[in-house]
């Protein structure tokens, strides 16, 4: 800036007739100095459309005004819809989901476009990896960081915010339940903190782009949510096993009544199930999950006559099948 001189700039402000007024309209410089030196925002207005779609101009005015969110949406949203360049629209997106999280509906709005911005890439990626034939570059490629960082590693807001749009992609992709895939892999939340959370959060995206775990080596930071959601888990992990055991045995109930429904037993429901309970040594873990049934198992077995059921079962190839 500077290129033009004060008394120039005070004309132009003042609302002079100028020589060349459209030309200084369109340009960045000239526009930037007016603004700067009148604090105006609605100078903008008076900008050449050209430089409303200029990037570095547009980003300027949404840092310049940052407070004043109505207007720079509208400088964004007319950025949005005249500009091509994902990149240039991610930096943008970005900066406004940043200005606009006190302001509900907008913050939503510029999320949606993340999104619509990150699948794009993905689709754009995953067409290129159909492309080649070499296997290893394909796994090599993963989900596709190693692309974006080779066109865009000048520009860490974007990198940023395609690392952390990825993390996520991962599991929306894979159809991965986070909770459920730590009570696969560890018997304890201690055994997560042994391990220490930032090595398996770095393992397991190795595993998927390896690109991007070298990027999240130096800039940890990035996995804020995903460690916030294992220490959630962590957190809820005797809740998760109860509900976790409690899904089982309604699943078990529901397959027996199901399965008793459809076909003909001597049996009753509730003499078959208590009785495979028994026999599998589960009564109790039946009993407490039961909300229909809240007699104790003395009070359950005075009213059931396993005997008589273990006795059609040993002789009925039927109820044996049932059983199985």
């Amino acid at each position: 800036m500077g290129k033009y001189s004060d008394k120039l700039i005070n004309q132009y402000i003042m609302g002079f007739e100028i020589e060349n007024v459209e030309e200084l309209e369109n340009s960045k410089s000239f526009m930037m100095q007016v603004i700067d030196k009148s604090g105006d925002y609605k100078l903008y207005n008076l900008c050449s459309d050209r430089l409303k779609r200029n990037h570095s101009f547009v980003k300027y005015l949404i840092m310049k005004f940052s407070s004043n969110i109505d207007f720079i949406c509208n400088v964004a949203d007319y950025f949005f819809n005249n500009n091509s360049d994902i990149f240039s629209r991610v930096e943008i997106v970005s900066i406004m989901m940043d200005l606009t999280k006190n302001d509900k509906e907008k913050y939503m709005r510029y999320r949606m476009c993340a999104h619509s911005l990150y699948y794009f890439k993905r689709i754009q990626i995953e067409t290129i990896k159909k492309t080649l034939d070499d296997e290893d570059l394909k796994e090599e490629l993963g989900m596709g960081f190693l692309l974006i960082y080779d066109e865009c590693n000048h520009n860490k807001t974007v990198l940023d915010f395609f690392a952390k749009k990825i993390i996520d992609g991962i599991f929306d992709e894979f159809n991965i339940d986070l909770e459920c895939m730590l009570h696969e892999k560890f018997d304890s939340p201690e055994e997560i903190s042994e391990m220490g959370i930032n090595n398996f959060m770095l393992n397991f995206i190795a595993d998927y782009d390896m690109m991007l775990n070298n990027y999240l080596c130096n800039n940890l930071y990035l996995m804020d949510d995903f460690k916030r959601r294992i220490m959630m888990a962590q957190n809820n992990w005797k809740k998760y096993d109860i509900k976790s055991e409690h899904n089982k045995y309604h699943l078990l109930f529901d397959r027996v009544h199901e399965y008793l429904s459809e076909n003909e037993s001597m049996i009753d429901e509730t003499s078959f199930l208590y009785y495979v309970g028994r026999d599998l040594g589960i009564a109790e873990k039946i009993l407490e999950h039961d909300l229909i049934y809240v007699c104790t198992l003395d009070e359950l077995y005075k009213d059931i006559d396993l005997d008589f059921v273990k006795e059609i079962i040993d002789s009925n190839f039927i109820e044996r099948v049932h059983l199985n």
